[in-house]
């Protein structure tokens, strides 16, 4: 099976798995083995979809990376997030149902639990009825997948208490769930403003924090709503809200000041706003929002060791992508390795036009473990340039999770 955008998406191609409804993630648009045509087609582009998965008789064994009982949990989240964005939306000091949120979440932990080699964050979800909707599901995911890798970070960050409560994740995925709900408060041009700028110094943008913060934590456990008010601070100082320390600063909170629950949401949260920085032009290829968190200024605002469990689940170049390599080969991505991201291993497919109605052929099977050869690269993803996106290790455990490194205090 292939990932493929709605762009390159020809008649005759075969769904691999089902494409849901944007505004209904419960709802099945199209099931797997259905056989694309224009109209089709047309249609899903009609929807703003980002991608589909297509047959390649190749790489069925990709199918292990795809759940539909992590899609469909998936969906259940965004779900939930429609109808408590549309209950405040009517309502500011509307009732919200935490208890519901938790047993969803904890449903949402296990399915991640019982499938870990589908608990990878490879696919967005669609932005449905808009970009803040589809925010919020994606850092749930994204919180849920890092905060299960850092299960003895979070012991040791989290020392008194108990190992299994310490562990538990199902607080940070409520937090992670409504972690931006105080920007339904704020006004509208100020919302619209930030979308098109990714501003955070706005003054009426920073208010959501405390919106948030002051609407849920007489409802969630104090970890959730410590990271719902806390999920824009920054590990070197810089973020917000701010307080007077010693003297005459004024700053955030800093390093293991922020509650570990907020420094997994800062980084979920930055992750897929840099992968939305130009809402015109659709999200930037997934290597490139990891390479920009590398730099400056996004490198000192990150706990570097929750960057390292977000490049434990978030592949650079996720498998089933349609990649070009810098020897004018296409293929698709078949395995991976969080320890070098940028160097997966790819498999050569026939060119994507090739890949429906009759015109269907397979290309002769040959793969490049771009570990074992370094004078091949990734320069394209899903036709866009790439080339200067990659970022490798300067050392075997620059980019890996250790066990001495998470139990450290």
């Amino acid at each position: 099976m292939l990932r493929v955008s709605l762009i390159q998406a020809r008649p005759g191609m075969r769904l691999a798995a089902p494409v849901l409804h944007p505004d209904r993630p419960d709802t099945m648009l199209l099931r797997a083995g259905f056989t694309l045509d224009d109209r089709a087609i047309d249609r899903l582009r009609s929807m703003a979809l980002p991608e589909i998965w297509i047959e390649y008789p190749d790489l069925r064994f990709i199918e292990k990376f795809i759940s539909p009982k992590i899609t469909q949990q998936r969906g259940a989240t965004q779900k939930m997030l429609t109808e408590i964005f549309e209950r405040i939306g009517s309502n500011a000091n509307a009732k919200l149902d935490y208890l519901t949120y938790r047993s969803t979440v904890r449903d949402f932990v296990q399915s991640l639990i019982n499938e870990p080699e589908a608990a990878l964050y490879i696919q967005a979800m669609s932005e449905g009825d808009g970009p803040l909707l589809r925010h919020s599901a994606d850092v749930t995911f994204l919180s849920l997948l890092m905060g299960l890798k850092l299960d003895a970070y979070l012991i040791a960050q989290r020392r008194r208490l108990a190992p299994h409560r310490a562990k538990d994740v199902v607080a940070l995925g409520v937090g992670a769930m409504l972690h931006d709900i105080g920007l339904l408060q704020i006004d509208e041009e100020a919302l619209q403003r930030f979308y098109r700028t990714n501003d955070e110094s706005d003054a009426e943008f920073r208010r959501h924090v405390i919106l948030g913060y002051e609407q849920i934590h007489g409802g969630l456990d104090a970890p959730a709503a410590a990271a719902i008010l806390h999920h824009h601070q920054h590990f070197d100082g810089s973020g917000f809200p701010t307080r007077r320390k010693s003297g005459d600063e004024v700053r955030g909170l800093a390093g293991e000041e922020i509650h570990i629950f907020a420094r997994i949401l800062t980084v979920a949260d930055l992750f897929d706003r840099l992968r939305y920085s130009d809402p015109s032009a659709g999200p930037v290829p997934t290597v490139k929002a990891l390479s920009m968190m590398r730099e400056e200024p996004y490198r000192d605002w990150v706990d570097p060791v929750v960057f390292k469990a977000l490049l434990s689940v978030v592949p650079a170049y996720a498998p089933g992508t349609v990649v070009k390599l810098s020897n004018g080969e296409s293929g698709a991505v078949v395995d991976w390795d969080p320890a070098d991201p940028c160097r997966p291993t790819v498999q050569r497919i026939a060119p994507l036009e090739d890949l429906g109605g009759r015109g269907w052929r397979s290309a002769p099977c040959k793969r490049f473990v771009l570990s074992e050869r370094r004078d091949l690269s990734i320069v394209e993803v899903d036709g866009v340039d790439v080339s200067r996106a990659n970022f490798y290790p300067c050392h075997d455990a620059e980019f890996t999770l250790l066990g001495t490194e998470t139990q450290a205090a």
